[in-house]
């Protein structure tokens, strides 16, 4: 389970931002919603357009491309050299881009971090911590400090007191490649990192026709769900699209959903349903993987296409069938989920721009000394909490609307 993401001078984030899901001991509400009571399943994100939540979620995704996708990469440009510095001021190129992990597996809390420029990975470390936290690497560009008489996953890559890997990969991966079980825990966990978006479904409707098809609990699962639209089966069919010119013929999908109506049963498209029930079909398939492989999903623009109802609801099923270590990151817009009958306020996270320097804040709802509240909503569109759109000055936009 994840328990805290840290990074700097990335994108639109110049300072130290972390991301913490360890709830927080002043609440006791909601233990569904906790993990072994300590880590909470899921939170929610806001901010305005533009403040910055598309390039948090990429952050995830840039610590997951280093560590999964270096050693397999054959293009010329390293992984570390795609990655975007903070943008708005010349000085932030210079200076090294840093992520940090901490997550909780088999009893074991890890801590691993890296910092790295363009051409080269300038430090990366990894802890352990069971009752008390001890360093098990440090490594400042090709040297790496380890205790050989504790930690020997890194003996074959060493040879006269040098790393032997490229400069551009970081150790960790590597070592991984060999089976080494505490370098192996460590590329587990960030391969169930999935970030997707709730836009654009193409990238994750596949997931949910596939397990249909092959996982009869999950058939089961998602039916007793969309039984609520009045779904009570789905039909996939594997056709052959005969309009291709080519003559190898591409495979298509036929998806029918079969609904009841006052003659009985009968099967229509798909395409005839809702784009918002569309979506709902679609996130079954990541959210029960997510739920059944103890994934940390994050989905951006998660309420988009959905009534605030609806999101709720998914919201409920998530916490309600999330048993074990499975963990949502949502970033939403909808205040009205802001609703303390289903979330506590560690659950509610902002990202804030400063319309000055340019950078983006990442800082949680129970930073502010308030009393709880059935509902956030109204205080957080009133500006009490930031990270909403407020217009300075209305005059000129008066003026090229001709309203003045």
């Amino acid at each position: 389970m994840l328990i805290s993401f840290s990074f700097s001078n990335f994108s639109s984030f110049k300072e130290t931002q972390t991301f913490s899901l360890l709830a927080s001991e002043k609440d006791d509400d909601h233990q569904e919603n906790l993990i072994e009571g300590k880590v909470l399943k899921s939170s929610l994100v806001y901010g305005a357009n533009a403040s910055g939540k598309s390039n948090f979620t990429d952050a995830f995704f840039a610590f997951r491309e280093i560590v999964l996708d270096s050693t397999s990469s054959d293009d010329d440009e390293s992984h570390i050299s795609m990655v975007p510095p903070f943008l708005f001021d010349a000085d932030s190129h210079t200076q090294p881009i840093q992520f940090e992990i901490i997550f909780k597996e088999n009893e074991l809390t890890y801590r691993y971090g890296l910092s790295f420029n363009e051409s080269e990975i300038l430090e990366e470390w990894l802890y352990t911590k069971s009752t008390r936290e001890t360093e098990v690497f440090f490594r400042e560009k090709q040297s790496i400090i380890y205790k050989k008489s504790r930690f020997t996953e890194l003996d074959h890559l060493i040879e006269n007191g040098s790393l032997t890997i490229d400069k551009t990969i970081p150790v960790i991966s590597v070592a991984a490649l060999s089976s080494k079980p505490i370098c192996k825990t460590i590329i587990n966990f960030t391969k169930r990192i999935k970030t997707i978006s709730g836009i654009n479904e193409k990238g994750f409707k596949s997931i949910t026709y596939s397990l249909f098809e092959e996982d009869e609990v999950f058939k089961n699962w998602a039916l007793a769900i969309l039984k609520n639209f009045n779904i009570h089966d789905l039909k996939i069919e594997h056709i052959q699209d005969d309009s291709s010119e080519t003559r190898s013929k591409i495979k298509k999908l036929r998806v029918e959903v079969v609904k009841n109506t006052k003659d009985g049963f009968d099967t229509f498209p798909l395409a005839i349903e809702s784009e918002g029930t569309r979506k709902v079909l679609y996130l079954l398939g990541p959210l029960y993987d997510s739920i059944k492989l103890n994934n940390l999903l994050i989905i951006d623009e998660f309420d988009s296409k959905f009534h605030t109802l609806l999101t709720k609801e998914i919201l409920k099923i998530f916490h309600r069938f999330s048993k074990n270590d499975s963990q949502l990151i949502a970033i939403v817009q909808d205040s009205c989920l802001m609703d303390s009958s289903i979330l506590r306020p560690d659950q509610i996270w902002f990202i804030d721009k400063d319309n000055i320097t340019n950078e983006s804040q990442l800082y949680s709802l129970v930073e502010y000394k308030i009393k709880k509240k059935n509902h956030y909503g109204k205080d957080y569109l009133e500006g009490q909490y930031g990270a909403i759109p407020l217009f300075s000055d209305y005059s000129q936009i008066h003026e090229l609307m001709a309203l003045k």
